[in-house]
């Protein structure tokens, strides 16, 4: 039988075990506190930039006077291709801008001018011509499929724009004559994501006048009925 005098001795005994993993806890973190704070350890940590990335694994594009990136897809040989908008202020004008640059962030120089690309879509005119590209996907041929926007008119947007473009950044023109599918849904639309499905073909979703518009093209890139689209 215990005596009322050994009890508080046992809690005494069960606290002091209590302590140790706790205090082999505090020991661990300082321990990870430590490593964490070694030369190179966090650039290792998931999630840390990658160096060998441009050195710190960031790059940075101009092209004129406002430019932004909206999408990016990754080649199977490694090169990041990125699309997005290029605006020069001296004339108002928008045009579709992509990038290319190799796995180790210096530019492609074998992808349009230096590794970089803008297309002025619709042809109407630099007070007109305000294009903007959302979205890329990746033919299997190497081939590299864009959709996104363009003005129909002054203060009028937008057109429903899908643009193929070769490997080298040049547009395709056996896709659709001119590499561009202008679509008309009677009502300002704006493409903005893209995909490749196991056809071949080439489906684009956008908003159409508070409603999801999709659109599908063959490959080849036809000029579909006027009702459909309207290739320019």
């Amino acid at each position: 039988m215990f005596t009322p005098h050994a009890r508080p001795a046992r809690q005494r005994h069960r606290g002091h075990r209590r302590s140790l993993p706790a205090r082999a806890g505090t020991v661990a973190a300082s321990v990870l506190a430590l490593v964490l704070a070694l030369p190179g350890a966090a650039a290792a940590a998931p999630g840390g930039l990658d160096t060998s990335f441009s050195g710190d694994g960031k790059v940075l594009t101009g092209i004129a006077d406002d430019d932004h990136a909206e999408d990016v897809a990754v080649q199977p040989d490694g090169k990041i291709v990125s699309v997005g908008s290029s605006v020069d202020e001296a004339v108002t004008e928008s045009r579709f801008a992509l990038t290319r640059h190799n796995s180790d962030g210096t530019p492609d120089t074998g992808f349009g001018t230096g590794g970089t690309v803008t297309t002025a879509i619709n042809n109407m005119g630099p007070s007109l011509q305000w294009s903007e590209a959302h979205a890329v996907a990746l033919q299997a041929d190497g081939k590299i499929v864009v959709v996104g926007s363009s003005w129909r008119e002054y203060d009028d947007c937008c057109w429903f724009v899908v643009a193929r473009y070769n490997p080298d950044g040049t547009l395709d023109n056996t896709f659709s004559g001119d590499g561009r599918v202008f679509a008309d849904f009677n009502s300002p639309t704006e493409a903005q994501d893209v995909a490749i499905d196991s056809s071949g073909r080439i489906v684009a979703a956008g908003s159409f006048g508070g409603e999801m518009a999709v659109l599908r093209l063959r490959s080849d890139g036809p000029r579909i009925p006027r009702s459909v689209a309207t290739a320019r």
